[in-house]
């Protein structure tokens, strides 16, 4: 998040990230590629959406990113359902596939009737439900990995379970202001905060660990 902020065009994945890598050094071999026409870009095109993102084509990072935490706890939200599976790791395929589509849907079907620019509003909220579907794993685990004799520390579920909240209220505000000034001066705020107090609650009882 912090090399994203200084720099722009996927800094991370493109440079940093270690699958990145290997991904580009695989992609060398290929016989098949997608290439931009220079003409084309140059001539016809002025927004560079599919370079740089944008509130016309951008918004489905967003998507697939909130896709992922539905696929993640899935049972939650699909688990009531009739035939659900009982796990994603073991049993037919079909209704595991199924299943995994279906939650993967599940925040495009809200994208289909939310204007774009609340999609993005969101964002501030989806990486603060990521952080906190990720504390447990950093808090009570990351403390016991050092060798025997070191210095372990873990810690307890009631602050965790804080963290995790705090971190989901920062994230509730933080997409509250963003969606203020984004969006037209004549909407009505309450909206914008009871929707996004609403996916609060939603995404803190989604990282409930």
């Amino acid at each position: 998040m912090i090399s994203s902020l200084l720099f722009e065009k996927r800094f991370w994945c493109r440079y940093l990230c270690p699958v990145g890598g290997m991904n580009g050094l695989f992609a060398k071999l290929t016989i098949l590629e997608l290439r931009a026409e220079v003409g084309t870009c140059s001539g016809s095109c002025n927004s560079y959406a599919c370079f740089k993102g944008g509130p016309a084509e951008g918004e489905g990072l967003i998507l697939v990113l909130a896709g992922g935490i539905s696929l993640h706890h899935w049972d939650k939200l699909l688990g009531w359902l009739p035939r659900a599976p009982v796990t994603m790791h073991g049993g037919p395929l079909l209704p595991r596939l199924s299943f995994a589509l279906l939650a993967l849907a599940l925040p495009m079907a809200a994208g289909l009737w939310l204007n774009r620019c609340w999609l993005y509003a969101g964002l501030p909220m989806l990486w603060a439900v990521l952080l906190a579907r990720h504390l447990p794993l950093s808090m009570r685990e990351a403390g016991m990995v050092l060798p025997a004799g070191w210095p372990h520390w873990s810690a307890e579920p009631h602050v965790i379970g804080f963290c995790q909240t705090t971190t989901v209220l920062i994230g509730a505000v933080g997409a509250i202001i963003l969606g203020r000034r984004m969006l037209e001066p004549n909407r009505k705020t309450w909206l914008l905060g009871s929707m996004m107090v609403g996916l609060a609650c939603a995404g803190r009882w989604l990282v409930t660990f």
